[in-house]
């Protein structure tokens, strides 16, 4: 009796390359690269048999003649479906599982692809890859995936970039699967590039083999060393950019995208538990449901790469939300999470103090100009708190100014329409301040002379701040011997390591960072002048988790990012196109009366206005609605990170481009209540910039 085939590895093989013709069978060494990585697979534990999978495209011919000449098993299927053609190469074996390897990783790694096996084995997987977080060198890409699941990804994947990459319909429906990454254990070696796609790629490779003439002599490590010692060696290709052809597959599949109806069965029925258990469905108000069309719209994301998200129905987007602000540089990415795992390995949350607090504390110090002390929090609610606590003692006064949004906390929350549960005497030592008025400002002070702690501002909310307003808005905080607080939670770490204060030139007694300064991770700090904060001491502020240390790591790789990389001035140009371009559509559609793009550039604001027929909640929820459907999350802003591309700029345009030319018809028409009586009506929780 033949024995069963548990495990049939796929290398996938074409000629045809635009930027490096042929490249499959160029000569590296005493090899060819296709014999390079057949010889590594064909030393992986538990491989069964190998198939070279290549296209029935005439120009495919020499893969054909290389594999009859060296005896290598091969499949001819279709040319761009090369999910279709990996799944028919092994469909008539059955085999449990499949390892699906590139013929463009000449040094793969035979030791890792046997780790994924084994992975798999252990954890009963569905598909197991070492590239969910790019940990590995690009070129020791290798993915374990279940016959089942492939086959389920066969019949239901639609996208053109999903059919032609193969397992992006998978990695989008991991709530469904079992899937599972496997990351170097060693260091982060994304940096690292050892596949080939151009010319300087080959380059590269040649001179690898001078020191490592065959796969035996060679492993990751020994590899990953020599480079670490030769940086020039590795400098040769270091420019070429990682998946670029899965981001140019992306590129060409927008439209498609937005043909594809999509289905949220899954968020629906998560929503529909997660009201008998959480209050609200979830834990922030702005991620509820009362900010969505319910019914048309994801609830539950399971994972997110880059500047894109994935909701629990495998539906992917171009996140413009970025977990309300704090992914600065994109979801997953490889410095900040690499040293969220490296702290990890010491510990989270010790008994005493630990040396990161003085590292970040050192940070802020140097790119931030009011920051001589600081103090660390989890988030924004907890460092405006302090901030109002701290400026209440230092003067002996209890009345504050707020102008824009700054928590949950009683002394904020019970200025707005949300004052349920705030004690009257409270609300009543709050005042609001309208931005940009300084008549509002001095007659604020005039009513309440002597009894004013601190005004609390967002130096920059819908409209840029007037001549001088800031400046004199300093002026007479200091005339009345009250405090200056700046919110930056949102500007700082966003218009610029040094914040708004930096940007503006105008430098605060006090002031509060956040949700950018961990890319996601939960941390805020509270900083200002000595003098002042030093009674930071005679007040009290504490928490068991203010120097939990994986978000002080995580801070201290943003900046450092920061730093070495041109990030702010990326989103800001970013930004600029995207409301340049943006607002060529609302004037080419007319909406210049119901949409207005307000705000910096890394930050602007979607305004909607009211019509003589629709309110502007119906035109919001129209616009959430359309623009989900097309492929991009969005709710009233564009928050830009640095992981956003080229493709993802076009899907946003597209998106668009699409709603608009709809919302302007159904106005028109007089069917835009039609249009969204499919849904529940966007129900905003209250104004909290105005």
């Amino acid at each position: 009796m033949e024995k069963k085939i548990k495990t049939i590895a796929v290398i996938q093989a074409r000629m045809d390359s635009s930027r490096l013709p042929g490249k499959v069978l160029l000569q590296l060494g005493r090899y060819k690269i296709l014999e390079w990585v057949y010889n590594s697979i064909n030393v992986v534990l538990g491989v069964d048999k190998i198939i070279i999978a290549t296209s029935t495209d005439k120009n495919d011919n020499p893969i054909i003649e290389f594999c009859k000449k060296n005896k290598y098993e091969y499949f001819r299927g279709d040319k761009k479906d090369v999910l279709s053609r990996i799944y028919n190469s092994v469909k008539k074996f059955q085999p449990e599982k499949i390892l699906r390897i590139t013929s463009d990783c000449p040094f793969i790694d035979a030791n890792v692809c046997s780790q994924l096996i084994l992975l798999y084995d252990n954890e009963n997987a569905d598909y197991v890859t070492n590239t969910a977080t790019n940990t590995w060198p690009d070129g020791l890409d290798c993915e374990v995936i279940k016959f089942s699941v492939l086959k389920q990804a066969f019949k239901k994947a639609k996208i053109l970039s999903d059919r032609e990459h193969v397992t992006p319909w998978i990695k989008a429906n991991q709530y469904t699967f079992r899937n599972f990454n496997l990351d170097c254990p060693y260091k982060n070696f994304s940096n690292f590039r050892w596949t080939i796609d151009t010319a300087s790629d080959y380059k590269f490779m040649r001179e690898i083999v001078k020191k490592f003439p065959n796969n035996k002599t060679m492993n990751y490590i020994e590899l990953s060393d020599y480079l670490l010692k030769n940086p020039k060696i590795q400098k040769i290709n270091s420019l070429n950019k990682r998946n670029e052809g899965l981001e140019k597959s992306k590129f060409k599949s927008i439209n498609s995208i937005s043909l594809i109806k999509k289905n949220f069965s899954n968020s629906n029925k998560l929503f529909v538990k997660s009201k008998n258990l959480i209050p609200l469905g979830t834990q922030t108000f702005s991620k509820s449901y009362v900010n969505w069309p319910v019914k048309k719209t994801p609830l539950f994301l399971t994972h997110g790469l880059g500047g894109r998200v994935w909701d629990v129905d495998g539906n992917e987007y171009v996140d413009l939300v970025g977990g309300l602000l704090p992914v600065i540089l994109g979801y997953c990415d490889n410095d900040v999470d690499f040293a969220i795992r490296e702290q990890l390995n010491n510990g989270i949350t010790f008994s005493l103090a630990n040396e990161l607090e003085i590292k970040l504390s050192k940070k802020l110090k140097y790119h931030i100009p009011c920051a001589e002390l600081s103090r660390f929090g989890k988030n924004g609610s907890d460092v405006t708190s302090a901030a109002i606590r701290l400026a209440r003692h230092h003067t002996k006064r209890d009345r504050i100014i707020v102008c824009g949004y700054h928590g949950w906390q009683d002394w904020y929350i019970g200025s707005t329409s949300r004052n349920k549960g705030v004690p009257k005497q409270v609300r009543d030592l709050t005042n609001v301040l309208q931005f940009n008025s300084i008549n509002n400002l001095e007659k604020i002070f005039y009513k309440y002379k002597d009894e004013i702690a601190a005004v609390i501002i967002e130096p920059m909310i819908f409209d840029n701040p007037k001549k001088n307003f800031l400046n004199n808005l300093k002026k007479i905080v200091k005339k009345n011997n009250s405090l200056l607080i700046f919110d930056e939670i949102i500007t700082g770490f966003r218009f610029g390591l040094g914040g708004a204060q930096k940007y503006f030139k105008v430098v605060p007694d006090i002031a509060c960072f956040g949700k950018s300064m961990g890319n996601g991770m939960p941390i805020s700090a509270i900083t200002g002048k000595k003098f002042i904060m030093k009674k930071m001491e005679d007040i009290f502020f504490s928490g068991t988790f203010a120097g939990e240390t994986l978000s002080i790591a995580a801070s201290l790789a943003v900046i450092n990012k920061m730093e070495k990389f041109p990030v702010i001035k990326y989103i800001w140009d970013y930004g600029k196109r995207l409301r340049m371009e943006i607002n060529k559509l609302i004037k080419r559609n007319k909406l210049q009366h119901i949409i207005k793009l307000q705000g910096k550039d890394p930050w602007v604001f979607v305004n909607f206005f009211d019509t003589n027929v629709y309110d502007k909640y119906q035109i919001i929820t129209f616009f959430k609605k359309l623009m989900l459907q097309n492929g991009v999350l969005i709710s009233n802003s564009h928050n830009i990170c640095y992981a956003h591309n080229k493709t993802d700029m076009h899907i946003i345009l597209n998106a668009y481009q699409q709603t608009l030319l709809k919302l302007k018809k159904a106005i028109n028409n007089k069917n835009l209540q039609n249009e969204i009586k499919d849904c529940k009506l966007v129900n905003p929780i209250f104004s909290v910039r105005k």
